[in-house]
């Protein structure tokens, strides 16, 4: 059975700041730009991959992203992150695991010795996250198959920053999770063999789907690299096929209760809202919004 790899950009775009980055690099840059790179690298070597949120896009609840890949009954939860500390001297990678697991430590393991041959960079040695501790990471915690949050170095130090920033980095790294999860499951890393791209056929369709694309890159529902990788005929069909369906889920549509339904016409019609996501919760900064348009600020 061909085995499903859930991909988790840790943060999200509107993240930084206030946190989540340090000057010159929101955190979310260089974990989207991983997990962008490494789905084509597992699809080609035969794994089904998934996005627990959106690469480049606003930040989705841990429960909602822990959630999906349990439902979709995930083999693997790979959470790429870049860390920080208050000591600039503080460099290199390392990863953490649920102490319980013992597959989630051989994962961790064997990623760690992939991206130290890939990169070159330290290793400062892998943790087993536990309850009432400060690696109670809820996705180590929240999620039923063996799970890695994988931290490639510190923003916070002048030299791992260089390496986080550069794209070939950027792009080493994906390779070493990719090699990783192929040596776990014991199976070919075929590189980007097979590789499939969007192309369509249709001028009327083309036109039609170029106009979707660009108008959720301007709204935020999907990555604003979308249009620009599909104009320079460099994304993958299901890139593609997620894109869609993340500004087509986003949508005011028929899945709002009955009970609220009013209300919500009356908070579309006057301005409050424009009707999307409206069984997604609100963030702090969304709600600030929704209090100043309503006077109540």
């Amino acid at each position: 059975m061909t085995k499903l790899i859930a991909i988790d950009p840790g943060h999200g775009s509107d993240t930084y700041p206030p946190n989540k980055g340090v000057p010159g690099m929101a955190e979310h840059s260089f974990n989207a730009a991983v997990a962008h790179y490494v789905k084509p690298l597992l699809e080609s070597s035969g794994f089904q991959t998934m996005y627990t949120q959106t690469p480049n896009a606003s930040e989705r609840p841990l429960r909602q992203r822990t959630e999906d890949a349990n439902h979709r009954r995930a083999d693997l939860f790979c959470s790429i992150h870049a860390d920080a500390n208050a000591n600039s001297s503080v460099r290199g990678h390392w990863a953490f695991y649920w102490h319980t697991s013992e597959l989630g430590k051989r994962l961790a393991d064997v990623w760690s010795h992939y991206l130290s041959r890939e990169t070159g960079t330290h290793h400062r040695g892998n943790v087993g996250s536990k309850p009432n501790h400060w690696t109670n990471f809820h996705v180590l915690r929240e999620t039923r198959m063996p799970a890695v949050l994988m931290e490639h170095g510190f923003m916070t130090n002048p030299q791992d920053l260089a390496r986080l920033k550069s794209d070939p980095f950027r792009r080493q790294s994906a390779v070493a999770l990719a090699k990783a999860i192929c040596d776990f499951y014991g199976v070919p890393y075929k590189g980007e063999e097979g590789k499939r791209y969007m192309e369509v056929q249709s001028r009327v369709l083309r036109k039609k789907f170029e106009e979707v694309i660009n108008d959720g890159a301007n709204r935020g529902l999907i990555g604003k690299s979308i249009p620009d990788q599909y104009e320079e005929g460099k994304l993958p069909v299901d890139d593609a096929i997620a894109a869609v369906a993340a500004i087509v889920t986003a949508k005011p549509g028929s899945t709002i209760p009955h009970a609220h339904k009013s209300a919500v016409k009356k908070a579309v019609a006057s301005g409050v809202t424009n009707g999307e996501r409206m069984n997604e919760p609100a963030t702090r900064a969304q709600v600030m919004t929704f209090l100043d348009r309503t006077g109540q600020l």
